[in-house]
């Protein structure tokens, strides 16, 4: 072999080593939302915009003030193609996992930009919102709104604020859904129905999902997002470090069914990890019965699940319990 070819070999290598490292390098979560990763990570604002307030028109979602954890976990699930997007499969995977978790940790921490402030962040999603809303008469939004808020014991459907907070204001590692643009709502719905998302591992949003009429869903998608967003310290409140030194965010598994929180107080449904007693009647998969039922995610269990909404999705690899 030549001196010369061997020279214009080596300096091919320095330069695949020299690009694959770059490609691999961590880089900050703010950088990555504002410029990307180039060639194969387009800026995360380009369709989240520049605060991560999302784009009502095109489905994009709101990520600003979602959990780190809920935000990570489906970047790493479109990664691991348990959830399915022709857009963000292949820019999950182009990052690595160190990569995912620092631009999730970014988002999570925005406010609503200025013109939105937490209490009027509904008017941002107006574009989308404003069809599903005109469409749906104020008797399907006041089903929608006791659907979100005690359930339906009849089908066994929980109650949306088991998981994701009175008034859809989130409950870390399962995201808000107050001020979600309808349009992704309504997509998000869609997949779990679909099985397009499949990251639940409990079944109990594809289950939702399924027993939901198409006008519920839209109806159900138009009132969240009627509704004010959360500002992060709120939707991020369960993520604080604990008096005792540990994250209350920490994976539990409780039992679910109904539950008495103190003599004669009514009886109220319980999250699959949610730390406090919810509205939700006697929903979930286990449905009416003894306070003490089987444990989330056990057959016949009343795992809770998530809507979803977040970097087209996003949050924490799980441990123990359901997570989705």
């Amino acid at each position: 072999m030549s001196a010369g070819r061997s020279l214009r070999n080596a300096a091919t290598l320095l330069l695949v080593v020299a690009a694959s490292a770059q490609a691999q390098a961590p880089v900050s979560g703010a950088a990555l939302a504002r410029e990307g990763a180039p060639p194969a990570v387009p800026p995360c604002g380009s369709c989240h915009g520049a605060a991560g307030e999302g784009v009502a028109a095109a489905g994009f979602p709101r990520l600003a003030g979602q959990p780190a954890a809920y935000l990570s976990r489906q970047l790493d699930a479109y990664a691991n193609d348990s959830r399915r997007n022709p857009v963000m499969q292949p820019i999950a995977k182009a990052l690595t996992p160190t990569q995912r978790a620092l631009v999730a940790g970014y988002y999570a921490t925005l406010v609503p930009p200025p013109g939105t402030p937490a209490a009027n962040t509904a008017a941002a999603s107006a574009s989308a919102a404003a069809a599903p809303a005109t469409a749906a008469s104020a008797a399907a939004l006041a089903s929608a709104r006791r659907l979100a808020e005690i359930g339906d014991d009849a089908r066994l459907l929980q109650a949306c604020a088991n998981c994701h907070g009175p008034q859809g204001t989130g409950e870390a590692p399962y995201p808000y859904l107050a001020g979600q643009h309808a349009s992704y709502l309504s997509a998000a719905l869609d997949e779990w129905k679909s099985g397009a998302r499949n990251t639940d591992p409990s079944g109990q949003m594809q289950r939702i999902a399924k027993l939901l009429q198409p006008a519920e869903a839209s109806a159900l998608a138009a009132w969240f997002a009627s509704l004010p967003a959360p500002p992060p310290v709120q939707s991020m409140a369960s993520m604080q470090p604990s008096g005792r030194g540990e994250a209350s965010s920490r994976v539990r598994t409780v039992v679910s069914g109904p539950t008495r929180s103190a003599a004669g107080a009514p009886t109220q449904g319980v999250g699959t990890e949610q730390g406090a007693p919810l509205s939700g009647g006697t929903q979930g998969v286990g449905g009416p019965g003894a306070p003490t039922g089987p444990r989330s995610g056990a057959p016949g269990g009343g795992g809770n699940g998530a809507l979803g909404s977040g970097a087209n999705g996003g949050s924490a690899a799980g441990a123990s319990s359901p997570r989705r």
